[in-house]
C-alpha cells in the first residue's frame, strides 16, 4: 500500500472544496445522457446477509481490528457498520469489503461518521478483477457526512493494479472496500473507528427486473400476489404457471417510469413460476422469471413440537431474517452450530457475540427450538486438532456446558461433535483421526459434563456422515450408548430414491438393542437431504420436492423422532456444487430472487400442515410398487399416498374425500358407485376422509407418449366398465378448462382421444384429468408427457484410429424427414462449417463426424455447434472439450474375460499397481502387506471388464447396499470422453458381503437407477491363506451409455478401500474424484485399445 499525504497538507484541500457535509468527486468519464436510473442499497447493515467481511491487511501483519454492527447513532435504521483498527501492534490498514452483484454503477455514495480519522482508501474491484484505488479526504467533524464517487479510475491517489491493469474501469463492479489505514489516523493516535451507513450505487434502470415485495416471494392464502418491476420497457407481459407446468394466469401491463407494481390474480395455494416479459414499442427487450409460494394460513403457535426440523447455518453468516420463511413453512426446530472457537476464543473465558445473541432470540420469538451442534476444535486445546486428550475432552465438555448454561431453558436438545467418522473427526495433526474410540471418550465425558449441570437436556450423540455399521457398532460395544439419549445419524443417499431408508433404520434399531439389553432407543436423522446440483450427483427441483416428503414419512413410519431437513438456503450459485444446491429456498444471488422458494419448500409445507400432530399408525399393503401410510390425530386420519410407477388405484368408500397434492392444492372428490378413482405417481398425495379400503386397477386410465416441442400434445383416456361395479358410466372428462363427454355402458370399454396445446420448450409435463358426474369430481387422472425436441442431438469426444473427433448424432422425432443442411463448429478460437447434407428420416438418426482441429494438447476448450436445417429451427449444442495426448492415457486392451473368479492370463496386458501408481488415503498405512494389489481393466464390444487381485492382510466386510464401501471393497467410476467433459458419470462398487458378491451404483446417467445391479456378471474370491482377493467384473456397456468401446476412449476412476475390523481405515486410489469430493473431472483418461 502506498504512503498517502500528511493531514496538514489536506486542510488547504478542505478549505476550497467543502462548503457542506457532502462532497462529490469528479463526474464520470462516460456519459449516461437521459438514462434512467436507480439506487441499490449495498450497506445498510442492518442484516449479516449483506456480506460485509473484515479483513486486517495480511501483507502488513500486525493490525488489530473489528467490524461490527453497531446501535448506537445509526444515520438510518438500527445499524450502521462500525470498522475499528489498533496498529500498536503493526500493521498498515483494516478494511471492510463485500462483493456486489452485477451492476453497471454510475455512481457510489455512502454516509460517513468518525473523531479519529481524516481519510479514507476507496478499493473497487472491476469486471476483470482489476483493483482501482482512491484516497477520499474527509470533513473534520464528528457528524455524518455523505460522500459521492462518480469516478472509479481516478481521485486523489489513484492507483491500480491486477486484472486488465490498464487504468480503465471495466464495469460491472465485483467487489468494493472500505479501508482504514494507519496514516488516516488523526492526532497521532494508532487506534481508531470509522462508521459507514446507507451505502448505495446509481445504476442505469434494467431493461427488467423483479423486486420482491414480499420476502422470498412467499404468500398466504388470500394475500394480494404483487411484485415491483423496473424497466426501461413501456410494457411487460406476466405469465404464471403452477407446479405442473400449466399456465394459470397471464396479464399485460402498461409501465411508466421505469416501474411499476404487478398484481397477479388471486392463486389458490401451491407452487408457481412468474415468467415476465418487457417491451418496448411492442418490441420484446427482456426476459425475467422468479418462483412463488401461496401457503394456506396455519396457527403455529398451537405446535409446541413436531418431529419437522431444519439444518440451517445461522451460526455462520445466515441472516435471522430467513427464521419467519422457516416459521411459514411449519419447521418447529433447526439445527445450528455455536463453533467451540466462537464461544471460547480465550482459555476459560466464554462470550456469545451478537451474531449468535440474534438469531437465538429470533428464533424464541417464532417459537421455533434450537438444536445446536458441539464443534469441532479449540486453538487453545491439543493444538487445535479433534479432541484427543483428557484436557482437550474436559475443554470441549466445558464449552458445552457453558452453552447450556447460558441459554438455560430455550435449550432442550444438544448433540455431540458432527460426523466424527469421516474429516470432521480428523482434525489437525492429533491421533483421533476419525476413530471410534476417541469419539467414545469424547461423548461420555460432554455427556457428563451436561447432565450433571441439566439433567434434563437431551444429549444426541454419534451424529454420522451416512451409516457407518462398524463404526458404530465399535462405539456401542464400548459402551456409548448409555451417554447417548438418542441416537443421530446422516443417512444420505442422492441421488438415490429414499425408499431404501426403510431398511436400514430397521438395521439400525436392531443394531442398538443388539448393545442395549434388547431395548431400542429413539433415533435421529439429523442430516439428510437431496441436492438439485446439474451433474450425476444432483436431482432435479422437483424430484427433491417429492424426495423431501417420502424421507420424512418414510422416516417417521420407522420410528424417527426428529429429522432435520439439510438445508434450508441454497449457499452459493455455483450450479454444480453440491453444498450451493440442497436448499429449499434459493440463496440471495439467485437470478430468480433473494430466497425464493423452490419447490420442496411449498412440498414440506404442505406435508407440515397435513402430518403435524398426527402420529404414524400403520402401513397399508396395496401393490408392489405402492407406498400408503396411515396418520392419525385429533383431525383424523390422513394418509399419504404415491407409487415409484405410476399405478391406477380405486378408493372405495360411501363419503367424500379430500386429496391434497404435493404442493397443497386441495379437491374433493364423491364416489361414483362406491369407489373414488385415482392415479398414483412418485408425486405424494394426502387423503383425509372415511376409507374402506384402496385398492391397485381402476375403470380409468390416461396414457401420453414423447411428443416433440410445438406440436399438439396428445392425451389417451380409457374407460373400461368390464369389471364391477359396472353400472353405467355417464360422466366427463375434465382437462384444461375443456370437457369431453364419457357414456360408457355396463360389460364395455370406451376411448377417448383429447388434444391438448403445444408446448414450445422440452420439458415434462403432467396432465391431470377430472372425471366428473352430475357436477362432482369422482376421479382425479395423470399421465406424464415428455416433451422432446423434434430434433435431438448426441455429442461425444471419441477417438477414430488414435484422431480426436466430435461425432454428433442427429435424432429426428418429427413425423416427417427433415434434411441436416450443416453444421457451424466453434471448438476454442477455432472454428468452421461442415457441410453435412443428409436427410434424417422421421423416427431415425444419422451420425455426422466433426474433425477437431490441431489444437495443443491438455487443455480443455469450450465446444458450440449449431445444426442448420431448412426444415426446422437451428439447434444448438454447447459444452467443452479437453483434449488429451494419446501418450497421456492409460491403456486398456481389447481382450474379453471368463469371469469365474480365477484370474484369467493377463501376461502383456496393462494394469494399474496400486502402490506403484496409486495414492494411499490410508493414515496409518503399513505397506504392501496392509494392502496393495493390481488391476486390469479391458474391453470388447459388449463388456467392461475389470479384473483385479488385492493383497489385504485383513478381509472385513460387514455392509451390503449402498453400505458396501464402508468394508474392503472396490468403487470405480466412469465417464464418457475425457475428464471433465461430460456433467454425467457413473460411480460403482463391488464387494464380497455376507450375502455374496455383490454390485452397486450409486451413481447413474441416462436414466438409469441407482441401486443394486443384477445385470452384470461379478465373481470375488477371497484367498484367506494367501490374504488375497480376486475381483472380477464384466459391465454390460448398457449399463455405462453412452459411453462404449467403439469411442475409443473414457474417463475412470477406482480404488480399494481397506477396513481391518474396526470401520474403513482408508483407501488407494488411482485417479481421483471418488473417495474425498465427487468430481469427474479427477478421472484419469482410458484409450480403448482396439483389436490388435
Amino acid at each position: 500500500m502506498g504512503r498517502t499525504s500528511k493531514w496538514a497538507s489536506l486542510l488547504l484541500v478542505f478549505a476550497v472544496m467543502f462548503a457542506s457535509a457532502s462532497l462529490i468527486v469528479a463526474p464520470p468519464n462516460r456519459a449516461y445522457a437521459d438514462t434512467p436510473t436507480r439506487t441499490i442499497a449495498i450497506g445498510g447493515f442492518e442484516s449479516d446477509a449483506e456480506g460485509w467481511k473484515l479483513s486486517l491487511g495480511a501483507e502488513f501483519p500486525g493490525a488489530k481490528g473489528e467490524l461490527v454492527r453497531d446501535s448506537a447513532a445509526p444515520h438510518s435504521g438500527a445499524y450502521s457498520g462500525k470498522l475499528s483498527g489498533d496498529f500498536q501492534g503493526g500493521g498498515n490498514y483494516v478494511s471492510a469489503s463485500r462483493s456486489i452483484a452485477s451492476h453497471d454503477a454510475q455512481s457510489l455514495s455512502f454516509w460517513v461518521k468518525t473523531s479519529d480519522v481524516g481519510r479514507l482508501g476507496l478499493r473497487l474491484i472491476d469486471s476483470t478483477g482489476q483493483t482501482h484505488q482512491q484516497r477520499v479526504a474527509l470533513q473534520p467533524t464528528s457528524d455524518w457526512q455523505r460522500i459521492t464517487i462518480s469516478k472509479f479510475n481516478g481521485g486523489t491517489q489513484y492507483s491500480h493494479w491486477g486484472g486488465a491493469n490498464d487504468g480503465v474501469w471495466h464495469g460491472p463492479a465485483g467487489q468494493i472496500s472500505f479501508l482504514l489505514d494507519r496514516s488516516s489516523l488523526t492526532g497521532g493516535k494508532l487506534a481508531g473507528s470509522v462508521q459507514f451507513d446507507d451505502v448505495e450505487l446509481t445504476v442505469p434502470m434494467p431493461a427488467l427486473e423483479i423486486e420482491q415485495v414480499k420476502l422470498g416471494n412467499v404468500f398466504e392464502e388470500n394475500e394480494p400476489v404483487s411484485f415491483r418491476v423496473l424497466t426501461s420497457g413501456d410494457s411487460v407481459t406476466s405469465s404464471v404457471y403452477d407446479y405442473w407446468g400449466n399456465r394459470v394466469a397471464e396479464r399485460t401491463d402498461p409501465v411508466e417510469g421505469g416501474s411499476r407494481t404487478v398484481l397477479l390474480p388471486a392463486l389458490k395455494p401451491g407452487y408457481y413460476t412468474v415468467s415476465m416479459n418487457a417491451s418496448r414499442a411492442g418490441s420484446p427487450i427482456k426476459q425475467a422469471e422468479t418462483t412463488l409460494a401461496v401457503l394456506p394460513p396455519y396457527d403455529w403457535s398451537q405446535a409446541p413440537d413436531s418431529p419437522f426440523g431444519m439444518a440451517t447455518h445461522f451460526g455462520q453468516a445466515w441472516s435471522p431474517e430467513l427464521i419467519p420463511l422457516l416459521q411459514k413453512a411449519g419447521v418447529k426446530s433447526i439445527r445450528d452450530e455455536m463453533y467451540w472457537g466462537t464461544v471460547e476464543p480465550q482459555k476459560g473465558v466464554y462470550t456469545f457475540p451478537d451474531k449468535l445473541e440474534r438469531y437465538m432470540n429470533e428464533l424464541q420469538s417464532h417459537r421455533i427450538k434450537p438444536f445446536l451442534i458441539f464443534s469441532y476444535t479449540n486453538p487453545h486445546y491439543d493444538q487445535n486438532s479433534t479432541p484427543y486428550t483428557d484436557e482437550g475432552r474436559q475443554g470441549f465438555a466445558r464449552y458445552g456446558r457453558a452453552v447450556v448454561q447460558h441459554y438455560g431453558s430455550s435449550l432442550d436438545w444438544v448433540e455431540v461433535y458432527n460426523e466424527f467418522n469421516i474429516a470432521f473427526g480428523d482434525r489437525g495433526d492429533g491421533p483421533a483421526d476419525s476413530k471410534p474410540e476417541y469419539y467414545f471418550k469424547l461423548l461420555k465425558e460432554t455427556y457428563q459434563t451436561i447432565k450433571a449441570h441439566d439433567p434434563n437436556v437431551t444429549v444426541v450423540g454419534a451424529a454420522t456422515a451416512g451409516i457407518p455399521w462398524s463404526w458404530l457398532e465399535e462405539v456401542f460395544r464400548l459402551g456409548g450408548l448409555p451417554y447417548m439419549d438418542a441416537v443421530s445419524i446422516h443417512p444420505y443417499r442422492y441421488p438415490g430414491a429414499p425408499e431404501s431408508l426403510a431398511g436400514d433404520l430397521v438395521n439400525l434399531q436392531e443394531l442398538i438393542k443388539r448393545y442395549n439389553n434388547g431395548q431400542p432407543k429413539p433415533i435421529w436423522i439429523s442430516e439428510i437431504g437431496w441436492p438439485t446440483q446439474l451433474d450425476a450427483r444432483g436431482v432435479t427441483e422437483s424430484t427433491q420436492a417429492r424426495y423431501t416428503v417420502r424421507s420424512h414419512v418414510i422416516a417417521l413410519s420407522e420410528g424417527v423422532e426428529k429429522l432435520f431437513w439439510y438445508d434450508f438456503m441454497n449457499d452459493g450459485l455455483t450450479d454444480t456444487h453440491n453444498e450451493h444446491n440442497f436448499g429449499i429456498v434459493r440463496n440471495p444471488g439467485d437470478a430468480k430472487g433473494k430466497y425464493a422458494p423452490k419447490p420442496a419448500y411449498v412440498a414440506y409445507a404442505t406435508m407440515t400442515r397435513q402430518l403435524t400432530g398426527s402420529s404414524f399408525v400403520h402401513k397399508e399393503q396395496i401393490g408392489e410398487t405402492i407406498r400408503s401410510y396411515l396418520f392419525g390425530g385429533a383431525n383424523g386420519h390422513t394418509r399419504v399416498l404415491w407409487s415409484t410407477e405410476p399405478k391406477q388405484v380405486r378408493v372405495k368408500t360411501d363419503d367424500p374425500i379430500t386429496v391434497t397434492d404435493l404442493v397443497g392444492v386441495a379437491d374433493t372428490f364423491h364416489p361414483l358407485h362406491g369407489y373414488v378413482y385415482l392415479t398414483l405417481t412418485e408425486s405424494p398425495i394426502y387423503l383425509r376422509g372415511s376409507v374402506t379400503s384402496i385398492e391397485e386397477g381402476s375403470k380409468f386410465s390416461l396414457t401420453s407418449s414423447p411428443t416433440p416441442a410445438g406440436m399438439p400434445l396428445s392425451i389417451g383416456l380409457t374407460a373400461d366398465n368390464t369389471e364391477p361395479p359396472r353400472g353405467r358410466i355417464q360422466a366427463a372428462l375434465d382437462m384444461e378448462g375443456r370437457s369431453y363427454p364419457l357414456d360408457v355402458m355396463p360389460g364395455k370399454t370406451e376411448t377417448l382421444s383429447v388434444s391438448l396445446p403445444a408446448v414450445g420448450a422440452p420439458q415434462s409435463k403432467t396432465a391431470t384429468g377430472y372425471i366428473v358426474s352430475k357436477g362432482k369430481k369422482v376421479g382425479m387422472l395423470q399421465t406424464e408427457i415428455r416433451i422432446v425436441d423434434p430434433v435431438r442431438l448426441q455429442v461425444k469426444h471419441v477417438l477414430k484410429n488414435g484422431v480426436d473427433t466430435v461425432t454428433v448424432s442427429v435424432y429426428n422425432d418429427l413425423n416427417v424427414p427433415f434434411r441436416l443442411d450443416r453444421i457451424d463448429w466453434k471448438i476454442g478460437s477455432a472454428s468452421g462449417v461442415l457441410d453435412a447434407d443428409q436427410v434424417v428420416p422421421a423416427g431415425s438418426g444419422v451420425g455426422v463426424d466433426v474433425p477437431v482441429p490441431a489444437l495443443p494438447a491438455n487443455q480443455a476448450y469450450p465446444l458450440s455447434l449449431t445444426l442448420h436445417s431448412p426444415d426446422a429451427n437451428p439447434v444448438a449444442y454447447s459444452g467443452k472439450l479437453r483434449l488429451i495426448g494419446l501418450s497421456d492415457m492409460k491403456p486398456f486392451a481389447r481382450k474379453s474375460i471368463v469371469v469365474d473368479g480365477g484370474l484369467d492370463d493377463l501376461s502383456g496386458v496393462p494394469s494399474v499397481s496400486l502402490t506403484g501408481e496409486g495414492t494411499v488415503k490410508i493414515k496409518e498405512y503399513a505397506g504392501e502387506a496392509d494392502l496393495s494389489g493390481e488391476i486390469w481393466g479391458t474391453s470388447d464390444e459388449q463388456h467392461l471388464y475389470l479384473s483385479a487381485r488385492i493383497r489385504d492382510d485383513v478381509f472385513s466386510q460387514n455392509d451390503a447396499g449402498d453400505g458396501i464401501w464402508q468394508g474392503d471393497s472396490i468403487q470405480f467410476a466412469v465417464s464418457p470422453g475425457t475428464p471433465g467433459e461430460s456433467r454425467d458419470w457413473y460411480e460403482y462398487g463391488i464387494a464380497l458381503t455376507g450375502s455374496g458378491p455383490q454390485l452397486y451404483r450409486w451413481i447413474a446417467a441416462q436414466g438409469l437407477p441407482t441401486g443394486p445391479v443384477a445385470n452384470a456378471h461379478l465373481r470375488i474370491v477371497r484367498d484367506e491363506a494367501a490374504k488375497e482377493t480376486v475381483y472380477e467384473l464384466a459391465l454390460p456397456w448398457t449399463e455405462l451409455k453412452p459411453a462404449h468401446m467403439n469411442d475409443g476412449m473414457l474417463a475412470f476412476s477406482i480404488l480399494v478401500n481397506d477396513n481391518d475390523g474396526q470401520g474403513r481405515k482408508g483407501w488407494i486410489e488411482w485417479g481421483a474424484g471418488i473417495g474425498g469430493s465427487k468430481d469427474n473431472g479427477l478421472f484419469k483418461p482410458i484409450r480403448l485399445l482396439p483389436q490388435p
